[in-house]
């Protein structure tokens, strides 16, 4: 396997976190899959924070169809179920996801040209009571598998470059623009609320630094327009920087890597209206960084077992403390058939927020 097509799926990743799932396996799918996967998840997750708790069981379903060795399509729906104490119980299907790539060489060149959609086929309307329970569902910290239910109208392309400097080095630069259209998202909700567009600038490099091992590192800039309602500025959100730093490196079969990650918002203008009486700045989004340690090791051609220790810190807003949240899991996976592969996963959290998930999983290859 080349360092760019190694590169390349990196990038995309990033330019597509809204959407990471889909980006991630479309990506793949265009640079490296050679079948028709499909893929199912049953999640439960559990969280326990400040003397209540928030449950979530979900089964998102992905299918992924290449075509040729150039076009790649993912479908991605997850229909989920979720309550907690003191919050009203929310279920149905999560808004259809669809991804497409195109890639090919140019030259000493590697694009990859991608086009994602989120389709609003969730319950995107909420009462006052379903609306609580999708802004707890939705934040940053406690990475419910279906974070939001429903939204407006999503489309975003985008475009990587992956430059091979050396044999042992290549450099990717990729942009990325993502389009959202309004909606309504609570039912006493007077007007369109109307997200603003995203654009991703993502820069980054991989180095082979011996026969086993290599690092990478990626630097990525969001920049977000004005939240509207019927055309009157609510809020100027402020500019994300996020950078992370890979090392990978194989012991005989075995696998083990580390990745550091740093997540940084600038705070965001709100004008006099409808949210405040006065104007301001606001921090809602926290800044994240966190650490992770994993080793895989294959105990044989068809079983392989993961472990994965990791650390994420957040930062103090304006409507929360600062938090430290601790994940210990382990990641069996055994390959039933040709064309059957069993993974399961189980992960514990502790320290500011408590909390455990299971995950039984099927990818089939037909």
């Amino acid at each position: 396997m080349s360092w760019t097509s190694i590169l390349l799926p990196v990038l995309a990743f990033l330019l597509m976190l809204p959407m990471d799932t889909i980006a991630q396996n479309a990506i793949s799918v265009g640079s490296r899959r050679a079948s028709t996967t499909i893929t199912t998840t049953a999640t439960y997750q559990r969280y326990e924070d400040d003397g209540t708790y928030f449950e979530q069981v979900s089964l998102p379903v992905t299918v992924a169809v290449p075509v040729g060795r150039e076009f790649g399509f993912v479908l991605r729906a997850a229909p989920a179920l979720a309550r907690g104490r003191e919050l009203d119980q929310i279920s149905g299907v999560g808004d259809v996801q669809l991804g497409s790539t195109y890639s090919r060489v140019v030259g000493p060149l590697s694009l990859v040209a991608s086009v994602r959609a989120n389709l609003p086929s969730g319950k995107s309307t909420l009462n006052p009571e379903e609306f609580q329970t999708s802004s707890t569902l939705s934040k940053h910290y406690y990475d419910f598998e279906v974070p939001i239910f429903g939204q407006g109208v999503n489309v975003g392309p985008g475009l990587v470059v992956a430059i091979p400097i050396s044999p042992s080095l290549v450099v990717g630069l990729g942009a990325a623009y993502q389009y959202k259209s309004p909606f309504q998202p609570r039912t006493i909700f007077e007007g369109d609320y109307d997200p603003g567009d995203e654009l991703v600038l993502t820069g980054g490099l991989d180095a082979r630094i011996s026969e086993s091992s290599r690092v990478s590192a990626d630097l990525t800039l969001t920049q977000y327009q004005d939240d509207t309602v019927d055309g009157s500025v609510v809020i100027s959100s402020g500019d994300r920087i996020g950078i992370t730093a890979l090392l990978q490196s194989f012991i005989g079969r075995d696998e083990f890597a580390v990745v550091a990650s740093h997540r940084r918002k600038a705070s965001s203008s709100v004008p006099a209206g409808a949210l405040r009486t006065t104007p301001g700045e606001v921090s809602s989004i926290p800044n994240k960084t966190e650490l992770q340690l994993s080793y895989g090791i294959h105990i044989s051609d068809a079983t392989a077992f993961g472990l994965l220790v990791a650390g994420r810190f957040f930062g103090e807003t304006d409507s929360f403390e600062s938090r430290t949240i601790l994940n210990v899991g382990v990641a069996p996976r055994h390959r039933l058939s040709n064309k059957l592969m069993l993974a399961t996963g189980f992960g514990y959290a502790f320290g500011s927020v408590t909390g455990l998930e299971a995950r039984f999983g099927l990818r089939l290859t037909p």
